[in-house]
């Protein structure tokens, strides 16, 4: 865009010194391993949602063990992986718990 009165002549940008962009190429090593870490946490969340569903619980724990074993020694991001592992756990611990109370529920444990 030209300020208003300067005349396209004077324009002192060179129209041959324009590179276009070219998406870097990236390999395997240098990708974000972040995936197993986000269906962790997803699965995790989703399991203890619907109430401790055992298969979303062991599949979000599997992927919180993977995306620990996968971590390289030089990512940075090891608060999602973590946290991922501590939902991973978590969803299990709960599931657990669901499965006891709904134990005590089916013998008539509890007291209204």
């Amino acid at each position: 865009v030209l300020a208003k009165g300067v005349k396209l002549e004077e324009d002192p940008r060179d129209p041959e010194g324009i590179v276009r962009f070219k998406r870097p190429t990236l390999t395997e090593a240098e990708l974000a391993q972040d995936g197993y870490s986000l269906f962790a946490l997803m699965l995790s969340l989703l399991g203890v949602m619907l109430g401790g569903r055992k298969i979303f619980c062991w599949t979000g724990a599997l992927l919180a063990v993977a995306s620990v074993v996968n971590r390289r020694a030089h990512d940075a991001d090891t608060k999602q992986i973590w946290t991922a592992a501590l939902f991973g756990v978590g969803g299990l611990f709960i599931m657990i718990l669901n499965g006891k109370q709904g134990e005590k529920a089916r013998a008539g444990g509890f007291d209204d």
